[in-house]
């Protein structure tokens, strides 16, 4: 992904995914404080070089499940 800001909740259903931002100080994902930001419910994930920000505040809630 391009360097920014992206406001939105991301779920990953696919296997074998590599998930990469740009540069980890400028690419972020943010979560708008509700809930999950990155939901991974598929197999040989990679998330990686990225700001994950703004999670829920609930006990489920989290950066990355």
């Amino acid at each position: 992904m391009k360097s920014g800001t992206y406001t939105e909740k991301v779920v990953v259903d696919k296997d074998n995914l590599r998930l990469v931002g740009e540069n980890k100080e400028t690419t972020v994902i943010d979560g708008n404080g509700t809930g999950i930001v990155v939901y991974v419910e598929a197999n040989n994930v990679e998330v990686s070089y990225f700001t994950i920000q703004n999670s829920g505040f609930g006990l489920t809630d989290s950066g990355i499940y």
